[in-house]
C-alpha cells in the first residue's frame, strides 16, 4: 500500500518553494495512484514579535498536521523539508504512531540553544528517516548513533527551468539591468547578512590588479533580520562606492534564473551551508563558480577531480586569486561552466533527486 504525504515547506525565498513545489508536481506525475501531495505553509515573518509571531504559527500549523495524519488511520508520512522552530513543535504534536521523514540542512545538528537542541535531537531520533544535504551532517548522525539504513542523502530538488541561456536569453538579461557587453560580471545570490558574506566578495574583487571591468550583482532579500542585514548592505554600498566598484542590488526576486543568466561568474562565499540552493542553480544555468570551502559548497562542487574552485572560510586573497584567473582567461570560464553544468547533471539532476525522494518517502 502506497503512503499518503503530506509536505511542509518553509517558504524562505521563492526559490524554495518552487523547488519543492516542482518535486512534488514532478512525483505526481509518476503518477503514484494512492500518493497524495499537499503543502502546509507557514507564512514569513519579519517584525519585532518574530518569535511570538512563529510560535503561534507553529501550534496552529501542528494542529493542521496533526488532523491530517489522523484522518489518514496511519497511512500518512509527515515531511519536514526543513526542522527549523516550528517544524519542530509539529513534529513533538505528532500522535506517537505518525511516520515522519526529517530533512536537515546545515545548522539543526549545531547545539546553540541547550533546550532547542535537546528537542531538536529527540524528535531526530524519532523520525524514520533523516535525509542529509551534506557528507558533514551524514557523519554526524553517524556519531549521534543514527545507523546508515536511518539515513539518506540527497540534494534540495532545483527545476530544470534553470539551464543555460541562449545568446539571445543572455544579453536580454544583461540589457534590463544596464549592464554593458563587454562588462564582467560577477555575482551572488542569497539573503544579504553576515553569514552570506557579501562584503568578503567586494574585498576580492578591490584587490583584483584590473577590476575596471567588473560589475557586482547582489541578489537577496533582508530577510530574517532587517534592520541588522540593511545595515550589512549599506556596508557593501560604501565599500564599493569609495573603491570605484559598480554594484547592482535586485533585492528580494521572484525571477533568479535571469539574474543567473546576467552573469559570467557565480560566488558563494558563505560561512554556513546545508546544500547552497543557488550554487547549485548557478551551476545548473552552466556558470564557473567559486565558493567558500565549507560543507554544503564543497558537495556542491568537489566532484573529485581538482576542478573545484573553493578557498578558505573568510580568505579574501584566497578568493582574489580564483577571481582573477576566471576574469582573465575566457577559456577557463568556459571550461568550469562545462564542468559544472556536467557535474549538475551527474549528481543532483532531477530524476536522481526525484527517485531518492520518492524511496525515501513512500
Amino acid at each position: 500500500m502506497k503512503s499518503k504525504v503530506v509536505w511542509i515547506p518553509c517558504p524562505i525565498r521563492p526559490g524554495d518553494y518552487a523547488g519543492w513545489r516542482f518535486l512534488s508536481e514532478g512525483l505526481a506525475e509518476r503518477r503514484q495512484a494512492d500518493a497524495d501531495f499537499r503543502f502546509i505553509f507557514i507564512p514569513e515573518t519579519n517584525n519585532q514579535s518574530f518569535v511570538w509571531a512563529t510560535l503561534v504559527s507553529a501550534f496552529r500549523y501542528a494542529w493542521h498536521v496533526r488532523r491530517y495524519v489522523a484522518s489518514r488511520s496511519g497511512n500518512a508520512v509527515v515531511f519536514f523539508p526543513v526542522f527549523y522552530l516550528f517544524n519542530v513543535i509539529a513534529a513533538v504534536f505528532l500522535p506517537r504512531h505518525a511516520d515522519f521523514v526529517v530533512l536537515i540542512s546545515g545548522g539543526e545538528l549545531d547545539r546553540g540553544s541547550a533546550i532547542a537542541y535537546k528537542l531538536r535531537l529527540a524528535m531526530i531520533r524519532r523520525a524514520r528517516l533523516i535525509i542529509c544535504l551534506n557528507r558533514d551532517d551524514w557523519r554526524r548522525l553517524e556519531v549521534l548513533g543514527i545507523p546508515e539504513d536511518r539515513r539518506v542523502l540527497n540534494a534540495n530538488p532545483i527545476s530544470p527551468e534553470f539551464r543555460p541561456p541562449s545568446p539571445e536569453e543572455r544579453d536580454q538579461a544583461r540589457r534590463i539591468r544596464g549592464i554593458a557587453t563587454d562588462d564582467l560580471v560577477v555575482g551572488t545570490v542569497g539573503t544579504i547578512c553576515e553569514r552570506k558574506r557579501q562584503l568578503l566578495l567586494l574585498e576580492a574583487i578591490i584587490k583584483m590588479k584590473n577590476n575596471s571591468k567588473v560589475t557586482v550583482v547582489l541578489c537577496g532579500p533582508y530577510t530574517g533580520n532587517p534592520e541588522a542585514n540593511e545595515e550589512y548592505m549599506r556596508q557593501c554600498r560604501s565599500l564599493a562606492c569609495a573603491n570605484g566598484i559598480k554594484i547592482i542590488e535586485t533585492g528580494r526576486i521572484s525571477d533568479v534564473r535571469s539574474v543567473l543568466w546576467a552573469m559570467d561568474i557565480f560566488v558563494l562565499a558563505s560561512r554556513r551551508e546545508g546544500m547552497p540552493g543557488a550554487l547549485l542553480e548557478a551551476m545548473a544555468c552552466g556558470l564557473p563558480a567559486i565558493a567558500s570551502d565549507i560543507p554544503g559548497n564543497r558537495d556542491a562542487l568537489d566532484s573529485g577531480d581538482d576542478e573545484a574552485l573553493l578557498f578558505p572560510l573568510d580568505d579574501s586573497d584566497a578568493l582574489r586569486s580564483h577571481l582573477e584567473y576566471l576574469c582573465g582567461d575566457k577559456d577557463a570560464r568556459l571550461k568550469h561552466a562545462e564542468f559544472n553544468r556536467t557535474h549538475f547533471n551527474s549528481t543532483f539532476g532531477v530524476d536522481k533527486v526525484d527517485q531518492t525522494y520518492l524511496q525515501a518517502l513512500l
